[in-house]
């Protein structure tokens, strides 16, 4: 009988919490600002590398599960990563990495401003990605300067997976809009080059500016 009654409170449990949460699906996109950060063994392999921000975009879907002030959003996007860099004092233009993503953010978002044209909330939690494509442009250097190669596929360079961690904020509207600015903080390694000249660590660093759209909602 004990058991019953326990079954039966988990249950009412269970149904009252679904009755008061909101869940959505939707889609979102936005721009990339993304960049590598690089360390190496010897000091001297970095002299007159500098690293600059690539512009991409990411677009994707995403579910929502709000309870009061607490919103649990998992997402699958697609994302356009990488960086550029060149070598100070060489006459040449910016080498580029282009890398593409299957992000898979899942973050909790809190609700710290409630108004009536919607709630401001900060948001953090993991990304994982796996690896699509990572192509990269080199020069060749003679007398005559550099000459453009075309571009290479490096993948094998580089892992597959990602994990990151997401920080950020967003301004979620009444009629379905938010907005959000991220910035994802690469926590793993993800080149695989095992040379003594070679980078030590290369992490994913990326900012982010999107928009979403609830298509569907259900609950209160």
């Amino acid at each position: 009988m004990r058991k019953h009654i326990i079954t039966l409170s988990l249950l009412l449990l269970v149904t009252v919490s679904f009755a008061q949460m909101q869940v959505a699906v939707g889609l979102k996109g936005g721009l990339n600002l993304s960049s590598f950060n690089v360390s190496y063994e010897a000091s001297c392999c970095n002299e007159g590398k500098n690293y600059k921000s690539l512009l991409g975009y990411h677009a994707g879907v995403f579910a929502s599960l709000k309870f009061n002030k607490l919103v649990v959003q998992p997402e699958i996007l697609y994302s356009q990563q990488g960086t550029k860099f060149a070598y100070s004092g060489w006459d040449s233009d910016d080498w580029q990495s282009d890398f593409t993503y299957i992000n898979i953010p899942v973050l909790v978002k809190y609700s710290i401003v409630q108004t009536g044209i919607g709630d401001i909330t900060i948001q953090a939690g993991p990304q994982f990605g796996l690896l699509q494509k990572a192509e990269t442009n080199f020069y060749d250097f003679d007398g005559d300067g550099a000459q453009e190669r075309p571009k290479t596929d490096v993948k094998e360079d580089y892992k597959k997976s990602d994990l990151g961690l997401i920080l950020g904020a967003g301004w979620d509207l009444p009629f379905g809009l938010s907005l959000d600015v991220r910035y994802n903080l690469g926590l793993q390694n993800i080149g695989s080059y095992e040379g003594d000249n070679g980078p030590k660590e290369i992490k994913n660093q990326v900012l982010q500016v999107s928009v979403g759209y609830k298509l569907l909602k259900f609950g209160r």
